[in-house]
């Protein structure tokens, strides 16, 4: 079971960081997803 935390703190952080506002896009420039 403990087994379980580190793979949903990874999952979680990821959803995170695919949720990103735009405003969080490291290279708002280069076309991508994130799309002004």
């Amino acid at each position: 079971m403990s087994l379980l935390v580190p793979a949903i703190a990874a999952i979680t952080t990821a959803a995170v960081v695919l949720a990103s506002p735009v405003g969080a896009d490291p290279d708002p420039f280069v076309p991508d997803r994130n799309a002004d």
